[in-house]
């Protein structure tokens, strides 16, 4: 299907408003830094991620709207990732390294089924974290 002309505005918070990839970079190192919550929300907010499966406590984790995860000793990421129909992306920051990740793609799902910004993300941070052997991000 052909989305081109979609008005995302429907999707409330999601496509409240129309940014650019910059706009996401800034927003997710703002939100992870400390700029957009009050300093007790803040801490609340990092310390908010619970891991996904029980059985792997050094996995995923999601809390509050953000998921983290680390990817080996020095390397751990914040993110969160969107979707509307055609659209999807990845937005995260590693604050301990000072990175950004966007990742957004003008298709949903891949062939396999997978999101395509998820699909890309073990390319993107091998390239970002060379050397590491990076856990699989879950859709």
């Amino acid at each position: 299907m052909d989305y081109t002309h979609q008005n995302p505005s429907y999707a409330t918070a999601a496509g409240g408003v129309i940014s650019t990839a910059d706009d996401l970079a800034t927003w997710i190192r703002a939100l992870v830094t400390g700029k957009v919550l009050h300093p007790d929300f803040q801490q609340q907010w990092l310390h908010s991620p619970q891991a996904q499966d029980p059985a792997a406590p050094e996995g995923q984790k999601y809390g509050y709207g953000i998921a983290y995860q680390r990817f080996g000793p020095s390397a751990s990421m914040y993110y969160h990732g969107g979707e509307l129909p055609g659209f999807n992306s990845f937005i995260g920051y590693d604050q301990d390294n000072e990175a950004t990740l966007v990742i957004w793609t003008n298709l949903t799902r891949s062939p396999d089924g997978r999101t395509t910004a998820q699909a890309l993300l073990p390319t993107a941070l091998n390239q970002i974290y060379a050397g590491l052997s990076l856990p699989t991000v879950a859709d």
